[in-house]
């Protein structure tokens, strides 16, 4: 699939990318790998594959669109953010939020428009 393609909602290729996305998860707070297959099936969450990389993203609140897990070619991962962005202002967000992460990626997507906050986390 084309990385300007079409989300997928459901988990049947998943698989092919999974070890793609090991990396991220370890920057997660915690998701597995199971739990990412569930919120795929559920339609919790959305799978965008590409030719060498995939992302999820989901939903948070009403109006933000969350970059959760993304792995792969960084330039194609770029493009992609493009469509789940345009994605995004079709389904009414007004915002995309990438939480968490490796650092590369708090150098590359201020480039593209998204600024840096604080989130601090009290683990209970």
């Amino acid at each position: 699939m084309r990385a300007q393609g079409a989300r997928v909602n459901a988990a049947p290729r998943f698989a092919d990318y999974e070890h793609l996305l090991l990396p991220s998860l370890q920057h997660s707070n915690g998701a597995t790998i199971e739990e990412v297959r569930g919120d795929l099936a559920a339609g919790r969450a959305h799978l965008w594959p590409g030719n060498k990389s995939v992302a999820v993203t989901h939903f948070h609140e009403a109006r933000e669109m969350v970059l959760w897990l993304v792995g792969g070619d960084m330039r194609e991962l770029l493009e992609m953010e493009r469509s789940a962005e345009a994605f995004a202002r079709a389904k009414g967000c007004t915002r995309m939020v990438s939480e968490g992460g490796r650092d590369g990626w708090a150098r590359v997507l201020p480039r593209i428009g998204y600024r840096e906050t604080r989130v601090m986390v009290k683990d209970l």
